[in-house]
């Protein structure tokens, strides 16, 4: 019985395969690229009178406003057209957010049916001789540029994130940093990965109930968390902190993770350097300013007071000075000496 139903199976899979390729190979123009034609964009631009967000009347309104010459705003109260404007406001942000997670779900969904795909090609490959093989990444180049590929490959990832579905707001960038930071629990075929994830940071949220939190609250709340997974290894950071980072668009790179380690190695303030990189809208602080940050000639000093000492322990360690470095030395501790006299005096 298993056999037949085997052999059913296969049969459909074949019939599928046959037919899936006979339709590819009819192609002629290819698979799209990542971009629409600019006419088209014009054309379904010029064509919208509101349907996009889903008020023509409003959309309407607030057009007309945009049309009054000025002689018609001289006699209109500005607060009597506030109300429509900021609904518009609303009703714009609300579209632009809608659109961007429905783009998502779809492209996540044609992940999946690629990712079969995918294991098609490679089933049909199987027996062939070696000069026939194309492989995946040759039978898809069939159809459409690298560029394409890499995006569908992306997407192709996020289809096999159990219940991905629930979190297409968050759009494809930002889920590929959480199925980074959750790819163990993906490994190990966690039923909600993301919503796990959520969880474990802090962040409540329910896609079946929820119906108040803010989609930019929730980034924000999701971006600190990442952002935190990165610093994981720098003791003492204030969440707080990473959070108003995050809430100005600065994101914390791998030159800003190297920093604040080498502030934690060298027992300093790493909040501190937050502060910094806030104040400096992302930038790190330049070497001069690091040398005039408190403390810091006093810690250097005490480092290189320790190896002054451990050479001068170990007389094997010798032949390793430089003569012209150790009087270079010698001559700007004299000066920087007879400057603290100075100073001292005159107080």
């Amino acid at each position: 019985m298993d056999k037949k139903r085997d052999a059913a199976q296969d049969a459909a899979l074949k019939k599928f395969d046959d037919d899936l390729f006979s339709e590819c190979n009819d192609l002629k123009s290819g698979w799209p690229s990542d971009s629409t034609s600019y006419p088209a964009i014009v054309r379904i631009v010029s064509e919208d009178e509101g349907k996009a967000m889903g008020d023509e009347n409003l959309f309407s309104k607030v057009k007309g406003y945009s049309e009054r010459s000025d002689k018609q705003w001289e006699t209109e109260d500005p607060d009597t057209v506030i109300p429509d404007l900021l609904k518009f406001w609303r009703r714009t942000n609300k579209s632009l957010t809608c659109n961007s997670a429905l783009h998502t779900r779809d492209m996540i969904l044609l992940g999946g049916v690629m990712s079969r795909l995918k294991a098609i090609v490679k089933k049909r490959e199987k027996g062939k001789p070696k000069e026939e093989k194309k492989g995946w990444m040759g039978w898809t180049r069939q159809y459409m540029v690298d560029s394409a590929l890499r995006t569908i490959e992306e997407y192709m990832r996020l289809s096999r994130i159990k219940k991905v579905e629930d979190y297409v707001q968050f759009g494809k960038a930002r889920l590929i940093k959480i199925s980074t930071a959750t790819g163990e629990a993906i490994k190990k075929d966690d039923p909600n990965p993301i919503g796990d994830f959520l969880e474990k940071n802090g962040i409540k949220f329910d896609p079946e109930e929820d119906s108040e939190t803010s989609l930019a609250r929730m980034e924000i709340d999701v971006d600190t968390a990442l952002a935190m997974r990165r610093l994981k290894n720098v003791e003492g950071i204030d969440k707080a902190k990473v959070r108003i980072l995050v809430k100005s668009k600065i994101s914390l790179n791998k030159d800003h993770v190297d920093a604040l380690k080498n502030v934690q190695a060298a027992n300093g303030d790493v909040n501190e350097l937050l502060d910094k990189i806030y104040s400096n809208q992302g930038k790190l602080p330049s070497d001069k300013e690091k040398m005039l940050a408190p403390g810091h000639f006093n810690d250097r000093g005490q480092k290189l007071v320790e190896v002054i000492k451990m050479f001068k322990q170990d007389e094997s360690l010798l032949p390793m000075v430089e003569r012209k470095i150790v009087e270079e030395l010698q001559k700007l501790l004299t000066e920087l000496m007879a400057k603290l006299d100075q100073s001292d005096l005159s107080q």
